[in-house]
């Protein structure tokens, strides 16, 4: 079972306004692909000619996109060490799980009447001495 990381130019999602493009992250993992936007920075189209696919990384002669490749490293440490971190829960976690960790996406919660009733009840009510009896 191996776990795949990827950053990669996408130029279908090129902008309208200004044909510049994103960079995305392809995670692999238990044969399920998952992709998401990494940076707001969209790429012009004749930087593009920068980008080294063998290391998923721009030119390191390009001073302008160094930030760029710091944040990449910084993904893909972070990577490894959830991988790490994880090691034996790995076949329990998804694709998009590891996507979402990468990117710091939060899940929504979905809070039902009942929890919410005893989410109050249990901050407002119990915690008040005055309430409690």
């Amino acid at each position: 079972m191996g776990t795949t990381l990827k950053f990669y130019i996408n130029k279908n999602k090129k902008s309208k306004i200004d044909n510049r493009c994103p960079i995305y992250l392809r995670i692999v993992h238990r044969r399920r692909k998952s992709e998401g936007r990494v940076s707001t920075t969209l790429i012009s189209e004749s930087d593009i000619q920068y980008w080294i696919s063998d290391s998923q990384r721009f030119s390191k002669n390009q001073k302008k996109f160094q930030s760029h490749n710091i944040l990449l490293n910084e993904i893909e440490n972070e990577f490894h060490n959830y991988l790490r971190d994880n090691l034996t829960e790995m076949n329990t976690k998804s694709s998009a799980d590891i996507r979402d960790h990468l990117l710091s996406r939060k899940r929504l919660e979905i809070i039902t009447a009942l929890k919410a009733a005893n989410d109050f009840y249990m901050n407002n009510i119990v915690t008040n001495v005055d309430k409690a009896p």
